[in-house]
């Protein structure tokens, strides 16, 4: 039986899905670092959000381990360079906070506009400021997506929505038929966006070329008076420099559900979150209950798929006796074992073909070979284990040997040899 390790907050539905396919699972949310290491020796897959980092130190007591699946979209707190060193498949759900990103985005470009944080703060401490709070209105405004994947898309669609002007920027030029969809613009030069954006809002991943993409120097591009939402990333605004450029009057607001430290624990993350001008939560772009579903459903059925992809396994002999022997003792280990879909084919062409999965495979004993496959993303293995290794060879016999089993188009081979 496969065991699964959950390291973050998940919903039970996840759970019902990995037990109810007859995965041993292990729900620890709160595990830290150090009792991680010791948990994850004895596991095969593993689910995490963005809480839990997997580095080499885990990942060098992680023996067994074959599948990481993140539940959500980011994958920075993984070293995904060093997973594959250790063929260790790496994850995600990237359609499961879709809406409720893009939703939350929405949300702070209005608050920020109408100032909505100080509104509702002032009076509930008692006091009456109508005249203070005057704002600015959506409609009209240019806004700049700077990443134009999948939320930045369903960001610009609902804003349209409002009477906006999207300017869309990303590196990858295809995308530039998403902006025309929508009636945005698309461009490849973020010069230009900063300086013809009313509001920026950034929706990239966080890695080595976008770490503190916006720098000093790229907010100072910005449009005087603009405002700057951030949903995606911490690292990728640089938090002194924003808050240099809010400090100074160049920026007129920011709004952030994401900080380099989370939780925010430098001075200067103080400062920002504290600053008049910022409206700030705690990276809930994705705490939905829509959203925590749809992600616990989506990387629990990976898992399942991951495990129960089926492998086939043939075995062929000029002697149909041999082959009559093999097809009744899977049979009988079908009956007794309940493994679906065991037997596909009986007798055919002098061979008998067999139908397993990995889960089914690992579970019963029924196979018993380790192989690679060659495949543009590396070596996959299958590790697959039996107790009756002998006694299918001696039904075999009296074959003195038989071949090493080959993959070939997805099937084992067993063939005879002088």
């Amino acid at each position: 039986m496969y065991k699964i390790l959950i390291t973050d907050h998940i919903l039970d539905d996840a759970i019902k899905i990995l037990k109810k396919e007859n995965f041993e699972v292990e729900y620890n949310p709160e595990i830290d670092k150090v009792n991680l290491k010791g948990k994850i020796k004895d596991c095969d897959g593993l689910i995490i959000r963005g809480r839990t980092k997997i580095d080499r130190e885990i990942l060098d007591n992680a023996k067994k381990l074959k599948i990481i699946v993140r539940a959500g979209v980011g994958l920075d707190n993984i070293d995904l360079d060093y997973c594959k060193t250790k063929n260790v498949k790496v994850f995600n759900t990237p359609l499961a906070p879709i809406n409720s990103v893009a939703e939350l985005t929405i949300c702070l470009i209005l608050s920020l506009l109408r100032n909505l944080y100080e509104a509702n703060k002032s009076l509930k401490e008692g006091k009456w400021l109508k005249k203070y709070f005057i704002g600015f209105q959506l409609k009209g405004k240019t806004v700049g997506i700077v990443g134009f994947g999948r939320i930045g898309y369903e960001v610009a669609k609902i804003l349209t929505c409002f009477g906006c002007k999207i300017i869309a920027f990303d590196i990858d030029i295809s995308r530039k038929k998403l902006a025309e969809e929508i009636g945005g613009e698309f461009t490849t030069d973020l010069d230009y966006v900063l300086s013809n954006s009313d509001i920026i809002t950034i929706h990239l991943p966080l890695n080595s070329s976008t770490y503190k993409m916006f720098s000093k120097d790229v907010l100072k591009k910005m449009k005087k008076d603009s405002f700057l939402i951030n949903t995606s990333r911490g690292g990728i605004v640089d938090e002194e420099a924003l808050l240099e450029m809010l400090e100074s009057g160049h920026i007129a607001g920011a709004a952030l559900d994401v900080f380099e430290n989370e939780p925010p624990i430098t001075e200067v993350e103080k400062r920002l979150i504290s600053h008049k001008n910022v409206i700030c939560t705690p990276h809930i772009g994705a705490q939905t209950y829509e959203a925590l579903k749809q992600e616990s459903i989506e990387a629990a059925e990976i898992i399942v798929k991951f495990f129960n992809e089926e492998i086939y396994m043939i075995a062929t002999s000029t002697k149909i006796d041999s082959l009559k022997k093999i097809a009744e003792l899977v049979k009988k280990e079908r009956k007794e074992l309940s493994v679906r879909n065991l037997l596909l084919k009986s007798l055919e062409n002098n061979q008998i073909k067999f139908k397993l999965n990995k889960q089914a495979a690992y579970m019963k004993k029924l196979s018993f070979v380790t192989v690679k496959e060659e495949t543009p993303l590396g070596a996959i293995e299958f590790k697959i284990f039996s107790e009756n290794i002998k006694e299918i060879i001696d039904y075999i016999a009296p074959l003195p040997k038989i071949k090493t089993l080959q993959y070939r188009t997805r099937e084992f081979n067993i063939e005879e040899t002088e």
